[in-house]
């Protein structure tokens, strides 16, 4: 413990020395400062902390910096365990004393593959410096590397395998961050995992994190029922397997002789109930010692029996929380609660509990309050001479409604006329009736101080809660019914959601939008500025002109065709001709309405997009520009209007049986037909950046065309070679052939180009459209480079871009030969 004084009163505190450079606020003035123990904060100090623009430059330059932990994976450990070198080496053991030809090969193939993963081992390379966490590896023929903040990290597991730590003393660690696979960094096979997993823990608390386990809130065990539960269908399942489907075999081997065949019947017998009492142990053991516990900065999840898991989630990254209760759990008022991050698959699950309510509550209270001031920490200490901890990792407050609150229902009208056209079909009508009364009476939307919640509960339970820093959309739609009936649906998107919350067919009362976008950041003023959408019939057949050409090349075809063939002119050229034309203008008129003045309005305030349409029913999008995570436009040719893309924070998981399986979508805001979209695409990117955008470029960089080539090149002579010893005409139109394609390659490749500016990344592209897609350095999560084998003969590189929330690559760099400057440029904090 270390005695320090408040600058401001002189009240004296003493602190653990761990807590340096923790932003702190006096118990007794109310005074906000910092503490130091290696020089004396003072007035002066605290003056020049609140001026300065980049704090994390200034810690960084009084702090004295951790040294680089390098590690690497345990050599035997991880050939063995992470490569097929030991099964082929047991095989070839096995071929020794059966054939000495087979037992050769073999040999050599398990060679071929200790030599490839030794060369993998040799590469494989784990970094920790005070900022980051660097992975490098390699796979067959390519050299790569990823770096991941620390400041972006969601979640941390160590695992320690039985067999793996029992016999070669080394553990994994798995390090998560915001979204992306790609960004989950595997320490494989390390050895003293629980100190880098303390280690990391300090390095994440120098870049924002708490972390400190000041309190302890809640622990939580699964209850006894369900672990008796869990035992009991294991047993059942067991059961079925050996007596069902071996059950012909019992019966046959029980007419044989009395005393042989029943002894074949007994000796399985006990061996089987040998198994399952060893079964019914470990499954006992392992999910009786699991344990969640909730301090008021992290959750820390904990099992150990043979395989022992630890793992911790900081209150910060804490997006949602979900409440499900199966059929079963009812019965004895069970409950699990989940707890996801800022991506679907960073969870806490709380299996079975009594106490989920409690549970849910005081989760619900840390993530909102994880910037703790005076009035809330009596909730939780005692004495109030304390200290108060303040949130490290501070983000401009979102500026919501936090006094509305309010509880809706489903419309039992709106949701029994929906199904009124399958009164065709009684069966299916009177199945859809009763399930949309047991929805209308089970379901409840709720709208609470810092979440937006639903509550389905008949048989089973479900309850899903969204905070509201976390909503990155809201969509309310209101059909031509909708109006009829005074109704509406409203669509809530968060980031750590794979799925949304929708208040489904709820009525449409006075200030019902004006107080659920009041709650979601969204405040509806008259500063709002409208962006100005030009669509005419000429733009209009310039932004399709690539549809045109291909539909006059069909034609023309025919044309030609019916030179020779007369009757084809009538019968099909005619035809065609009408087809398309009544189809355009279909199109056009129902464009001409859908981008008309008063039914297509784009408006944009300071902080949020509003994007309203409609025909037949009304969309209104609300966006916040927080969570933009880049802009692309596309502009049509020979005119000035292009379509602004707005990729917002969010991406759609489709779940296949609660496992992920693919990605649907990602979230896309479309602006059609905007006037003057040079500035207009600039005055985003200012929006976004919170500031103006320096476009300075400090670097730019071109894609290699030989990479791309250079395979079309070999096969092109090989198919040319091939086709000459058969026919020289035919080699001479595959040469032809050939030398377009690659010249195609060429012209795409030329025109595409990477400018590197002062606050953002910008790609730009031209062939029929124009494109440009930009990023702000400040959306990066993490970046990845990559060396193929054709990146290493022409002594170039590939980066990857990822941004926050994100579960792919945003950008590719592909094949770049300043690629050095570029991922230094990048990889800049």
């Amino acid at each position: 413990m270390v005695k320090i004084k408040c600058p401001n009163c002189n009240k004296e505190y003493e602190i653990d020395s761990k807590l340096e450079w923790k932003k702190v606020k006096c118990s007794n003035c109310g005074n906000i400062f910092i503490l130091s123990f290696s020089k004396e904060i003072n007035k002066d100090l605290e003056e020049k902390w609140n001026k300065i623009d980049d704090k994390e430059d200034f810690k960084n330059d009084v702090v004295e910096k951790e040294e680089d932990n390098i590690i690497k994976p345990h050599k035997l450990s991880y050939i063995l365990l992470w490569s097929p070198v030991l099964l082929f080496l047991i095989i070839t053991i096995i071929t020794f004393f059966i054939s000495l030809s087979f037992w050769l090969v073999f040999l050599i193939f398990t060679s071929l593959i200790y030599f490839w993963y030794n060369i993998k081992y040799k590469k494989e390379e784990y970094i920790i410096t005070d900022r980051k966490i660097i992975f490098h590896y390699w796979n067959l023929f390519s050299d790569n590397s990823v770096e991941v903040n620390l400041d972006k990290v969601t979640q941390v597991s160590s695992i320690l395998w039985f067999i793996q730590y029992k016999i070669f003393w080394t553990w994994n660690l798995i390090v998560k961050t915001a979204w992306s696979d790609n960004s989950i960094i595997n320490f494989k096979n390390i050895d003293s995992t629980m100190d880098i997993y303390e280690n990391v823990q300090v390095r994440m608390r120098k870049n924002g994190f708490h972390l400190l386990k000041d309190k302890l809130v809640q622990t939580a065990k699964p209850h006894w029922l369900w672990i008796v539960w869990e035992i009991f269908w294991k047993i059942i399942a067991n059961f079925f397997i050996v007596f069902v489907l071996f059950w012909n075999l019992i019966t046959e081997l029980s007419n044989w002789n009395i005393g042989f065949g029943w002894i074949l019947i007994i000796l399985p017998t006990i061996l089987f109930i040998i198994v399952m009492v060893l079964i019914i142990i470990v499954t006992y053991l392992d999910l009786k010692r699991r344990k969640y516990e909730v301090y008021t900065d992290s959750i820390f999840y904990t099992e150990w029996f043979l395989t022992k898991h630890y793992s911790f989630l900081p209150m910060e990254s804490v997006a949602d929380t979900e409440n499900t209760q199966s059929f079963f759990s009812k019965i004895f008022w069970l409950h699990d609660v989940v707890v996801s991050s800022a991506w679907s698959n960073n969870k806490v699950v709380f299996k079975n509990m009594l106490d989920w309510e409690q549970m849910m509550k005081n989760i619900k209270y840390l993530k909102d309050n994880i910037i703790m001031w005076e009035k809330d920490i009596l909730k939780w200490e005692k004495n109030n001479n304390n200290l108060i901890w303040y949130k490290d990792k501070v983000e401009k407050p979102l500026d919501y409604d936090k006094e509305f609150k309010g509880e809706y229902k489903m419309s039992m009208l709106k949701s029994i006329v929906i199904i009124l056209p399958l009164l065709l079909f009684p069966p299916a009508f009177i199945a859809a009736l009763i399930w949309q009364v047991i929805r209308v009476m089970f379901t409840k939307y709720i709208v609470e101080e810092s979440s937006i919640e639903k509550k389905f509960e008949f048989l089973s339970k479900k309850h899903n809660s969204f905070s509201v820093e976390k909503i990155t959309w809201v969509i309310i739609k209101q059909s031509i019914l909708d109006k009829l009936l005074w109704t509406c649906s409203i669509s809530f998107w968060s980031i750590g959601s794979g799925t949304n919350i929708t208040f489904s067919n709820i009525k449409k009362i006075e200030d019902l939008e004006k107080n659920i976008l009041a709650k979601v950041w969204i405040k509806i003023d008259d500063n709002k500025k409208r962006l100005p959408i030009n669509f005419n019939l000429i733009d209009y057949i310039k932004s399709i002109i690539g549809s045109i050409i291909f539909i006059l090349v069909i034609i023309i075809t025919f044309f030609i065709v019916s030179v020779f063939v007369p009757e084809l002119w009538n019968n099909i050229l005619l035809s065609l001709w009408l087809f398309f034309l009544f189809i355009f203008f279909i199109i056009y008129i129902y464009k001409i309405i859908y981008y008309g003045k008063s039914r297509y309005i784009q408006n944009i305030s300071n902080n949020y997009l509003e994007s309203i349409s409609w025909i037949f029913f009304i969309e209104k999008d609300y966006v916040s520009f927080r969570n933009v995570k880049w802009m692309k436009s596309i502009k049509y040719p020979l005119t000035n209007s292009w379509n602004l893309i707005f990729n917002v924070a969010w991406e759609q998981v489709a779940e296949n049986k609660g496992k992920k399986w693919f990605i649907i979508l990602s979230n896309k805001v479309k602006i059609s037909f905007v006037s003057n979209v040079f500035d207009t695409h600039k005055y985003f990117d200012n929006i976004l950046n919170e500031s103006k955008i320096d476009s300075s470029v400090i670097s730019t960089a071109k894609q290699d065309i030989w990479n791309s080539i250079i395979g079309f090149i070999i096969l092109g002579i090989i198919f040319s070679i091939w086709m000459w010893t058969i026919n020289l005409i035919a080699s001479i139109a595959v040469i032809i052939f050939f030398i377009i394609i690659i010249w195609l390659i060429v012209w795409i490749i030329k025109v595409k180009y990477y400018n590197f500016e002062k606050d953002r990344v910008l790609f730009g592209s031209w062939i029929i459209y124009k494109k440009k897609h930009t990023i702000l350095y400040n959306r990066f999560n993490f970046i990845e480079k990559n060396q193929g084998f054709i990146n290493k003969i022409f002594k170039n590189w590939t980066v990857k871009i990822y941004t926050l929330w994100s579960w792919g690559v945003e950008m590719l760099i592909k094949d770049i030969s300043n690629f050095k400057k570029i991922y230094e440029l990048l990889k800049k904090d």
